[in-house]
């Protein structure tokens, strides 16, 4: 039998911008639970997709490789699904809520865009341990763990960032966990603005990156040219999918 003791790892909120521009706001531990439930929802039907908005190209590969056709899906997401993501997108709140790095873009008092970030730390706090996993996972509110969490494709998957991760950022960056636009402002230039504000704080002193999981068999792959900056490097993973 053994024991568990998690330490209080949380870094402060200080390495972002000291004044947020008036249409963001900065996520925190106080925020409401409407409010919370609102961002998880946001990035959860973006990344999860629909016949008309294109999912999260790799995670979409990890639920089901065959669910997508053209980029879209090919039928509404199941009740499966949804959980899925629901689950994905809670996960990427919790893990980076108390770190001081979730943060949504507004218009007109809705959510437009939400983005879940990770300072500059010496901690390595993106790649959690055993306990603060299992604290994580309490407080998204879900009881079990969806099963495609555990098939292979998810862990190739995490396999292929860690070690593209390991490669190309080794030293302190800013780890931008999950980023997503509303399904239903997509176009809009939203998703640029809110990652525009993200650059500003990482300034030019961090390296920014851009994996991009390229389906090299068919020539698709995620939509990021709506939010590329010029300082973002790209760095393209062109052996996750099968041929």
């Amino acid at each position: 039998m053994g024991a568990c003791i998690s330490s209080d790892l949380a870094v402060g909120p200080d390495f972002y911008l000291p004044t947020i521009p008036a249409d963001i706001v900065q996520m925190t531990t106080e925020s409401s639970k409407e409010e919370l439930a609102e961002f998880t929802a946001l990035i959860s039907a973006s990344f999860c997709g629909s016949r008309n908005k294109a999912p999260e190209a790799a995670l979409s590969w990890c639920y089901d490789p065959k669910s997508a056709v053209d980029g879209f899906l090919k039928e509404d997401p199941s009740e499966e699904r949804t959980i899925f993501f629901d689950f994905l997108a809670a996960w990427c709140l919790h893990t980076c809520l108390r770190h001081g790095g979730c943060f949504v873009l507004k218009k007109d008092g809705k959510m437009v865009a939400a983005a879940a970030t990770i300072p500059p730390n010496d901690k390595k706090l993106h790649d959690a341990g055993i306990c603060e996993q299992m604290k994580i996972m309490s407080r998204t509110g879900i009881s079990n763990l969806p099963k495609e969490m555990e098939q292979p494709r998810m862990v190739e998957l995490g396999n292929v960032m860690k070690k593209a991760h390991n490669d190309i950022v080794p030293g302190r960056h800013l780890y931008v966990y999950a980023f997503a636009t509303s399904i239903e402002h997509q176009g809009k230039g939203y998703g640029r603005e809110l990652m525009q504000f993200l650059c500003d704080s990482a300034g030019k002193c961090l390296p920014l990156f851009v994996l991009d999981y390229r389906n090299v068999s068919s020539g698709t792959q995620p939509s990021i040219a709506a939010f590329m900056l010029p300082s973002f490097t790209l760095y393209i993973i062109s052996n996750l999918y099968p041929s």
